[in-house]
């Protein structure tokens, strides 16, 4: 969870939008509206850039904005078909995911906007979920 001001707080998504709601149940607010036909799915926090990273399944790309839901931006947008899984490395600034569809995990350098494929999980043994320990 992350803190703003003194309340820790919980930030998720719901397929629509992504909001934020105190860990007490308490002030419940959206943060981010998703566009019509919109799905988000992965979600991960940079506290360090005060940036919230989400993918949308349906529109295949990876978005980025503000905690405060302002300046939305489309970070990745080609190559990408099911990121289910989305983590935030907060020290080097780098960005994981998974795919599904393609059966890989890749990593994009946030700073430098820097994007390469880490792994080809495999038709096998596709991962959906993914964390950071940085």
């Amino acid at each position: 969870p992350g803190v703003i001001g003194n309340e820790p707080y919980l930030l998720f998504a719901n397929l629509r939008n992504i909001s934020r709601i105190n860990l007490d149940g308490t002030s419940l607010q959206t943060l981010v509206f998703g566009e019509e036909g919109a799905a988000f799915i992965g979600m991960d926090y940079n506290y360090r850039m005060d940036n919230i990273f989400w993918s949308d399944v349906v529109n295949n790309t990876i978005k980025r904005s503000s905690l405060n839901g302002s300046d939305v931006s489309v970070i990745v947008n080609t190559g990408l078909e099911t990121v289910d899984g989305l983590a935030v490395d907060w020290i080097t600034n780098k960005l994981y995911w998974t795919d599904a569809f393609y059966a890989k995990i890749d990593v994009f350098d946030v700073e430098r906007s820097i994007r390469k494929n880490l792994i080809f999980t495999g038709v096998d043994s596709i991962a959906r979920g993914i964390a950071v320990d940085p």
